[in-house]
């Protein structure tokens, strides 16, 4: 299975869905209309405006047939309010390179939500399940690539 991606496409479906989310979530300040729905619809602690993570290779291919992988839950369930692009997608990095499928050998374990992502990711992505890192990785165009930077991750609020 070959896998690509075009550079230029994917830095413009990043940039046009980082600038919708500053023009009308999260600019300076938090913007979003659906806020108060969104607010009163929760009743527990609400933590508004934690964008989402868009990984730098979404927008693969394989094989030549365009594969787009969302992610899609709720609010993180945990401070801080108001997190942007750049710093989820921080998030993302340090649960990919800092952290393993289990705890072990110097490393912290990923929680349950990050455990369930990687082997939903692991069968989207042809890779069988186990929980070596080595394996949550992709060649792409010679590049080692790992699983969470092919994705959008969008949180939503309930």
């Amino acid at each position: 299975m070959t896998v690509t991606y075009e550079k230029q496409k994917s830095e413009a479906r990043i940039q046009a869905v980082e600038q919708y989310l500053i023009d009308n979530v999260l600019g300076d300040d938090f913007i979003c209309s659906h806020y108060n729905s969104c607010k009163s619809s929760h009743a527990d602690t609400f933590y508004e405006g934690q964008l989402h993570h868009i990984g730098k290779y979404y927008g693969v291919s394989f094989d030549g047939r365009p594969l787009r992988v969302v992610v899609v839950g709720q609010e993180y369930g945990h401070p801080p309010a108001r997190v942007d692009c750049q710093a989820r997608s921080q998030m993302f990095k340090y649960s990919a390179l800092d952290c393993r499928f289990a705890a072990g050998q110097g490393y912290k374990g990923r929680n349950p939500h990050m455990k369930g992502t990687t082997n939903v990711l692991r069968l989207i992505f042809g890779i069988p399940l186990g929980t070596d890192h080595q394996s949550e990785f992709l060649s792409i165009e010679g590049k080692r690539v790992h699983i969470f930077d092919a994705i959008l991750n969008h949180a939503f609020s309930r």
